[in-house]
């Protein structure tokens, strides 16, 4: 292993961090003043990351100048790390301390934040594996239980640093008062955002670690049938699904009420649908990891071609009930009359139906692949595909046309049900290995 190289070429993904730091910053300043106007606050954390990544760049290309001895990448390695920690620790510090005194209005460009953030990861993720490097190089190769109690010290110190960001901010709004939000909304934001970021690192960290235990698998005749990382993607899809699911549950079951008081779990259902542009994100890799895995054993077959389909289709589905939900108050906000209002909100729901008329369709044509090739585990997954179909939001319409009630309560069930079955799936596939030299690659117990 040669370090040195590794070094230069890490240092490298680290400079094209800075500039996707960089650029991001450009375009969402500019993207905030088109829709909001000047308002200072939502400008604090764009100004330190200007600040911080100028500094970064000016310090790298003055030692890459004047230093030439042999250490220069070493030394290089040591900034771009105390710089990233100052761009990350303080750029959290900054966002979470802008979210206290940022208009309720302007809160969801607060969330963004951690969608910018996840996106990083993955493109950093996609460049390291293009280089057939990986970010802990160093570890990699350990034990797994060795690996993993690396993995648990730097979640103990996200922790923490997480703890000193909240608590010094706390102490500012309890001497100054300047909270422009409800305490518990704030708290709650600033909770799931560190949440989601330590959920992040712990993924980015298995899967490396994931990865390079299976391409030695593969390098040895024997590759698992699917990767682990489906297993470990989908855990954290469906913990958010499930809880999700269970807010929408409560805040639909309070509106069947009619009750005149404000519905409790407003703040909550807010929250996770900013959180769902995260989750529709690590669902699409998900679907393109193993994609991209099984396509490199069975090659491009039809039923390969429909995983690929179908994150597409997934992500579409789910970006787009968010922008309905976004953008729908403020168009109605425009209209006219009520009757102008309700033909929007059907026009909204139509559009979602027709996704799930498609989506039924689809299942359709697995169900026909699966019957036709008689994969492992043929029966569990035509049992799945069978879920699929009984829980669809259409066919669930149709059964509780007039029970609101029990179309909320067979929707939860079913993200359960549904849920649990595919991760299942996931976890009996990637436990199962192929043998490559045999021409039909037969399936290993």
């Amino acid at each position: 292993m040669n370090i040195k190289h590794i070094n230069e070429q890490i240092n490298q993904i680290k400079g094209y961090g800075l500039i996707y730091a960089f650029v991001v910053t450009i375009l969402f300043s500019i993207f905030k003043i088109l829709m909001y106007g000047f308002i200072y606050q939502i400008f604090l954390v764009d100004v330190y990351l200007f600040v911080v990544t100028s500094v970064i760049f000016v310090s790298v290309f003055y030692v890459k100048k004047y230093h030439t001895d042999e250490h220069i990448e070493s030394r290089i390695r040591k900034m771009y790390k105390a710089g990233y920690a100052a761009l990350i620790i303080g750029g959290l510090w900054v966002h979470f301390f802008s979210s206290l005194i940022l208009p309720l209005d302007t809160l969801i460009f607060g969330y963004i934040v951690n969608s910018l953030i996840l996106i990083g990861f993955i493109s950093y993720s996609l460049i390291l594996r293009k280089r057939q490097l990986y970010a802990n190089y160093e570890h990699i190769d350990k034990p797994i239980r060795a690996y993993y109690k690396r993995v648990y010290r730097n979640v103990a110190r996200l922790i923490i640093m997480f703890m000193v960001i909240i608590g010094s901010i706390l102490i500012i709004e309890a001497i100054f008062k300047i909270m422009e939000v409800g305490f518990d909304f704030f708290i709650s934001m600033i909770v799931l955002s560190s949440v989601m970021i330590t959920i992040e690192y712990i993924i980015f960290a298995i899967f490396e670690k994931h990865h390079y235990d299976e391409l030695k698998l593969s390098q040895s005749g024997h590759p698992r049938l699917i990767t682990r990382n489906s297993v470990l993607i989908y855990s954290a899809i469906l913990g958010f699904q499930i809880a999700s699911g269970f807010v929408t549950l409560g805040y639909g079951l309070f509106e069947i009420q009619g009750s005149s008081v404000s519905n409790p779990w407003e703040i909550y259902e807010k929250l996770f649908l900013f959180l769902s542009v995260d989750f529709a994100l690590m669902r699409l890799v998900m679907m393109l990891i193993v994609y991209i895995y099984v396509k490199q054993i069975v090659g491009m077959r039809l039923i390969i071609k429909m995983v690929f389909a179908n994150a597409v289709l997934s992500f579409v589905v789910t970006m787009t009930n968010f922008l309905i939900s976004i953008w729908g108050p403020i168009l109605a906000i425009g209209l006219t009359s009520p009757g102008d209002a309700i033909g929007l909100g059907e026009l909204f729901t139509y559009v979602e139906l027709g996704f799930s008329v498609v989506f039924l369709g689809y299942i359709s044509l697995i169900v026909y692949n699966l019957y036709r090739h008689h994969i492992a585990h043929y029966k569990l997954t035509m049992i799945y595909a069978g879920l699929l179909i009984m829980f669809n939001p259409f066919v669930i319409l149709i059964l509780f046309k007039d029970g609101a009630q029990g179309n909320l309560i067979a929707t939860f069930i079913g993200v359960v049900v549904k849920g649990f079955m595919l991760l299942s799936l996931y976890m009996l596939y990637s436990h199962k290995q192929v043998d490559l030299d045999v021409s039909h690659h037969q399936v290993l117990d």
